[in-house]
């Protein structure tokens, strides 16, 4: 089982980066899947609860099997609560009329420190 498991994941490094750039891969796999963000109607949940780690102060942690996210320091003197969430979503005009550009560059700061790694412009 063990060997399926790192031919998965050297298939997908192949694909998607080689093992010395690992942050790479990762702005490859997501630009080629960016229905993982938005669909036909506008921002997926998954877009939305990205949104509320980064709100929140969370840090995202790569490896080449998965995607996690630890704790860092919060907002100064913000709590994590439901009005907090839904006013900074608000503020990034999550719901209509959505920008798409502007959700897009939050998510491309969150996990890359860099406005511009997102395009989700893919299939």
């Amino acid at each position: 089982m063990n060997g399926d498991k790192a031919n998965k994941t050297a298939v997908l490094a192949a694909k998607f980066g080689n093992s010395k750039n690992l942050t790479d891969a990762w702005k490859n796999f997501l630009n080629a899947h960016p229905k993982m963000f938005f669909d036909d109607f506008g921002p997926r949940v998954f877009t939305r609860e990205m949104l509320g780690l980064k709100f929140f102060g969370y840090k995202p942690e790569f490896s080449w099997h998965q995607l996690g996210f630890q704790k860092g320091p919060g907002a100064k003197g913000e709590q994590p609560t439901f009005t907090n969430y839904a006013n900074k979503l608000r503020a990034v005009h999550f719901h209509y009329p959505v920008d798409k550009a502007g959700i897009t560059a939050e998510l491309s700061m969150f996990l890359f420190n860099d406005r511009t790694s997102l395009t989700l412009k893919g299939r």
